[in-house]
């Protein structure tokens, strides 16, 4: 929000040299200091209106993260196209519809002249489903591996046989001490294992959810007959972004740094209808 607040501050048209917001700060404080102090809580108020009116602007908020390109639109852009690489072919497709609904819902809001806190929403909540699917191929790499041959069955069969020579009251004591060490290593390995597991069932069913509930929204946008009744729709889902936002903060040790999460990526790189192809979106 605050690169948004300096924005809208030092706004100023195509071919104006000074700012219109400075020369009307400007002239509140002259006004103020001449003739009346009271110019300036009016002035004040005009001003927090002024930026309040532009910093809610969705498309002064676009124009504001294309002109800063890596940094605005540009950045967000590369890392949708670096996650969607990473996914394997059914996660790509799962975002790909889940972008498609949400880029139809936001068309019905702005056709209808609809609510453009439920636009930014929709696209934070395609940006959340893609770290999610992010976050749970991370998940499944060790699960996998849990499962293959080196994984659960082995470690365990390596533990009870590691348990079985440490039982050994006649064992050397350098030994015993290698022993123990590596009885530590495969002990963890194996609750490792099983953590992947549980978080990789967990993860699933978020993102399920999530689906779920964009797929009701979708087809409720398509019987309502108003904006109101397409963004009561759509405030439904915040619960549900708050609740996914939240479950993936919480595997931060694993994900790493996920600061950007608080961040709101520009509608147009989520929800723009050409991003998805109908092969995208095949079953």
């Amino acid at each position: 929000m605050g690169k948004y607040l300096r924005a809208a501050f030092n706004a100023r048209p195509f071919g104006m040299p000074v700012p219109p917001n400075w020369l009307g700060l400007a002239a509140v404080v002259m006004l103020g200091a001449l003739l009346h102090p009271g110019f300036w809580l009016i002035g004040a108020g005009l001003e927090l209106a002024y930026l309040r009116l532009l910093t809610g602007s969705r498309r002064f908020r676009e124009v504001v993260d294309s002109a800063e390109g890596r940094n605005g639109a540009g950045r967000w852009t590369q890392r949708r196209s670096e996650l969607l690489a990473t996914l394997e072919s059914k996660g790509y497709q799962a975002q790909a519809l889940l972008e498609h609904r949400c880029a139809e819902v936001a068309g019905h809001l702005e056709r209808m002249g609809g609510g453009e806190t439920q636009i930014d929403g929709l696209a934070r909540l395609c940006w959340l489903h893609l770290r999610m699917l992010s976050a749970r191929q991370a998940i499944q790499t060790v699960a996998v591996a849990a499962a293959a041959g080196r994984g659960t069955q082995t470690l365990q069969s390596r533990q009870e046989r590691l348990e079985a020579q440490l039982a050994d009251p006649k064992l050397d004591e350098e030994l015993r001490r290698s022993l123990e060490d590596q009885l530590g290593v495969v002990r963890e390995r194996r609750q490792a294992h099983a953590e992947a597991e549980r978080r990789l069932a967990v993860a699933d069913a978020e993102l399920e959810r999530i689906r779920q509930e964009v797929a009701l929204v979708h087809e409720q946008t398509l019987l309502a007959v108003d904006a109101s009744g397409i963004g009561r729709s759509v405030d439904v889902l915040a619960a549900s972004l708050s609740d996914a936002n939240r479950w993936l903060r919480d595997q931060n040790e694993i994900f790493g740094d996920l600061d950007e999460l608080g961040e709101a990526p520009p509608s147009t790189v989520f929800l723009a209808p050409q991003t998805v192809t109908t092969e995208h979106l095949r079953d």
